[in-house]
């Protein structure tokens, strides 16, 4: 018998809830301020420094659940596992796929969650056309990541 795996609806949780805070509350709104300019929200009045606060606590209790999502998966609590798999890089190739500007202040969770599942596409596809070599994944990441900046630096020219 298998299990109903419980990641998929903490995930979708996540990028609900993230996408309703981030889009519909007065909080969302500085937290993007923050992200544009720091300074220019500061002299707007928006509390910076709580801001980034509880910004911070927000990202650590995420990433408590996906430590123990993680430990669910691999059935070990050795940091060492999650070392070789390039985790930050993989976050920073999906928002970047997804949209999010490397200077901050622009994106959005629907991106992020679309990058997440065009980047499991990507490399879940890979072994099946006999392409799976681990120096080629972060080659593949590093590329993504290389190319968002340049259309991020590229959008942001023509804007101004």
């Amino acid at each position: 018998k298998e299990d109903f795996p419980i990641m998929l609806p903490v995930v979708v949780c996540a990028y609900a809830l993230g996408a309703i805070v981030l889009g519909r509350t007065s909080f969302g709104r500085h937290v993007y301020a923050i992200g544009s300019n720091r300074e220019a929200a500061r002299l707007s009045g928006i509390p910076v420094r709580r801001t980034e606060l509880f910004v911070y606590l927000i990202g650590g209790l995420c990433v408590w659940i996906a430590a123990w999502m993680q430990l669910g998966i691999n059935r070990t609590a050795d940091p060492k596992v999650a070392l070789s798999d390039s985790l930050e890089l993989n976050a920073i190739a999906i928002v970047v796929i997804g949209g999010t500007s490397l200077s901050g202040g622009r994106g959005n969770v629907l991106g992020t969650a679309l990058g997440a599942s065009l980047l499991a596409i990507l490399f879940n596809g890979l072994p099946l056309i006999n392409y799976s070599e681990p120096s080629h994944k972060k080659i593949i990441q590093g590329s993504i990541i290389f190319l968002g900046a340049v259309i991020d630096t590229l959008q942001r020219r023509v804007a101004k």
